[in-house]
């Protein structure tokens, strides 16, 4: 849909009012259940929080489809999978942003939801299930483990590592010297492969 263009000067738009105008078109907000006070905030021509999937085209509710019990464990587990991206790696780079902000508070609310509907136990089970899965997909199974159950010296040696806009490669490898592990033979023979 694109904007009409009018004769009279009196409905001209500044700069900024067609920007903004612009934006709600390519990304407009789209209110659903679960994403009250999660809107994309403006001031002037920066405008931070546009996440897709909670509250641009990729938020809209379906509401002709309604998914099956089984389906709602698969959506708790993505969910659960997304927070635990956003956690361990804003631990990792020691940063976030609106995007992960925002996600992150979505997906506490996706799934307090599915546990009013099904159950704490059937969502406890997925949390398991989700953090298990993490874990095997984790590039780095030290890191994996310090975050989970490392001491406070471990979290905050890899936690100080982060400075600036340095290849995340390099932090890693300097994570373990530091802690003193070496890459499964598995990483090592995969890094050597990519250079």
């Amino acid at each position: 849909m694109e904007p009409k263009p009018t004769e009279d000067k009196a409905d001209h738009l500044s700069a900024d009012e067609t920007l903004c105008r612009y934006r709600e078109m390519e990304n407009p907000n789209v209110i659903n259940a679960d994403n009250d006070l999660l809107h994309p905030l403006s001031a002037g021509r920066i405008q931070i929080g546009c996440v897709d999937e909670v509250n641009g085209p990729g938020g809209a509710e379906v509401p002709e489809f309604v998914p099956t019990r089984h389906e709602l464990i698969q959506i708790a587990k993505y969910w659960i999978f997304v927070d635990l991206d956003i956690h361990f790696s804003c631990w990792l780079l020691a940063g976030s942003g609106s995007t992960e902000a925002w996600t992150s508070m979505f997906a506490a609310r996706r799934l307090g939801r599915i546990t009013q509907l099904l159950g704490e136990d059937v969502v406890q089970k997925a949390v398991d299930e989700a953090w298990e899965e993490f874990g095997r997909k984790c590039d780095s199974p030290e890191l994996w483990r310090i975050w989970r159950e490392g001491t406070r010296e471990d979290l905050q040696a890899v936690s100080s590592l982060w400075t600036g806009d340095r290849d995340p490669d390099q932090v890693i490898d300097e994570i373990l010297l530091r802690l003193d592990v070496q890459k499964e033979p598995k990483l090592r023979e995969e890094s050597i492969r990519e250079e």
